[in-house]
């Protein structure tokens, strides 16, 4: 089934599909993550410890304004670089990406949409 509906029937929460053991080679780690493990009731109880801050309210509620501050800033550096030419997406939407992760998984933005370029 190559279509949305197939997709979710394969990878969907209550599937009952069994994931492949090429997964297992996807670690480089002695514990299997949410993401490689294999037996769907380990599976589903370490997905409950993650499931309440990966809901959509939780993430509104604290990555949104994140997300939304970032965009802002990367669409008026890509205006501003646009009225001197041409504006790079990829760089400015890498720079968005990067500066979100930052913030979302270690607390702070690494920066690179204020400095405009990357950061050493």
């Amino acid at each position: 089934m190559a279509n949305v509906d197939g997709f979710k029937k394969v990878h969907g929460v209550t599937s009952k599909f069994v994931k492949d053991g090429w997964y297992i080679r996807l670690t480089n780690f002695p514990r299997h993550s949410v993401f490689t493990m294999l037996d769907p009731k380990t599976h589903a109880a370490r997905r409950r410890l993650y499931a309440r801050g990966f809901s959509k309210t939780y993430l509104r509620e604290h990555w949104e304004p994140t997300v939304r501050e970032k965009t802002s800033l990367a669409v008026s550096k890509i205006k501003r670089e646009a009225r001197d030419g041409a504006a790079d997406l990829v760089k400015w939407w890498t720079f968005t990406a990067t500066d979100i992760t930052g913030v979302i998984g270690f607390g702070e933005s690494f920066g690179m949409l204020e400095l405009g370029k990357v950061r050493h």
